[in-house]
């Protein structure tokens, strides 16, 4: 075999390959359109079925869930408790339902770090030596700690749906940063508060 038949033969090979990975690429393009189709067929049905979800309509598979569902599900469902359904702004850091989210409260329930023994310092297993507790409208963080905090609210959120709990920008705008994970209290079972960690930025 000539060296010019060895080479249609390889290109002969090489069309079909190609050909093959054209064909599956569409056939999966397809299949995701498909997929996209069902999914947005069933959405209404499920509006339907979803407590949850009712009222939602089409858009019950929507990115962000606006105000009237957080107030339906708080009011009707217990979502958030105790809930405030507008947001209150004068002489207070802005707090209750917004357009899109809903902005907590910090309670008067403080637990300080302090290290004055210079113990070492476990993330798994912190000394209660560590930390003071204050009940009080004012903390102040001492240079170089960070303060425990949790939220007034309770949260009871649904299990389809994905919470994001941020930091508020008039905290950052005074050098404090927050931090928060959620936490199950014992005093209500299936309710979620927030555990807020505050720490002063450094200059």
């Amino acid at each position: 075999m000539s060296r010019k038949d060895e080479a249609l033969i390889r290109e002969k090979q090489l069309t079909e390959a190609l050909r093959r990975n054209l064909h599956l690429r569409r056939a999966q393009a397809s299949a995701r359109r498909d997929a996209e189709d069902a999914d947005l067929r069933c959405a209404p049905q499920a509006a339907k079925t979803d407590p949850n979800l009712a009222g939602m309509g089409e858009r019950s598979n929507m990115g962000v869930l606006p105000d009237h569902w957080i107030r339906k599900m708080a009011l009707e469902q217990g979502m958030i408790s105790p809930f405030e359904d507008r947001l209150h702004r004068e002489g207070v850091v802005s707090y209750g339902l917004s357009s899109y989210g809903y902005d907590a409260r910090c309670s008067t329930e403080f637990k300080i770090f302090t290290n004055v023994d210079s113990a070492v310092v476990d993330p798994k297993a912190f000394s209660e030596k560590s930390f003071v507790d204050r009940s009080t409208e004012v903390c102040v963080i001492p240079p170089n700690s960070f303060a425990l905090a949790r939220t007034v609210e309770y949260f009871k959120i649904p299990d389809d749906v994905l919470v994001i709990c941020l930091g508020k920008s008039t905290y950052a705008r005074s050098g404090v940063v927050l931090e928060n994970s959620s936490v199950t209290w014992p005093s209500q079972p299936g309710s979620s508060g927030v555990t807020l960690t505050m720490m002063p930025q450094r200059a």
